[in-house]
């Protein structure tokens, strides 16, 4: 899961026309902490997984 955060973060820090709200973020996290929020299970039958870069790809 970490390795979109980290694409994400590459693609932001690369681009004129995207940004990162950091306090939306903060107030985001915070929400799903408070929550109780997981991430679910990943449905292998249903979605390509291959361990790498092609995972982040079909994401």
């Amino acid at each position: 899961m970490w390795e979109v955060s980290t694409s994400a973060k590459n693609v932001a820090e690369k681009s004129r026309h995207v940004w990162v709200d950091k306090q939306s973020i903060a107030h985001f996290s915070q929400k799903l902490l408070a929550e109780g929020i997981e991430v679910p299970a990943w449905d292998s039958p249903y979605h390509f997984y291959d361990g790498g870069k092609e995972t982040v790809a079909y994401l």
